[in-house]
């Protein structure tokens, strides 16, 4: 028997969302584009994109980061 202070998944219904993460660039894709599944592919692009706040910089309304720090030589991470 459950005590008061528990909680189930029934209580809150949205509990498994908040610990699922969305994809990020540098885990690896899902899905392979090839000939037969561009729709797929781009669905799951777009979450990448939009999850990473890299949406603005594909429409070109701010500019890429630069690849170089400064005057350094070191490629910016």
């Amino acid at each position: 028997m459950a005590s008061e202070g528990s909680t189930s998944s029934t209580d809150h219904p949205n509990s498994s969302f908040a610990h699922h993460t969305m994809p990020s660039l540098n885990q690896g894709f899902t899905v392979r584009l090839d000939q037969s599944n561009y729709l797929l592919w781009r669905t799951q692009m777009l979450n990448i994109i939009i999850a990473n706040g890299l949406e603005e910089m594909i429409h070109g309304k701010i500019p890429a980061p630069s690849r170089f720090l400064g005057d350094s030589e070191n490629i910016n991470p």
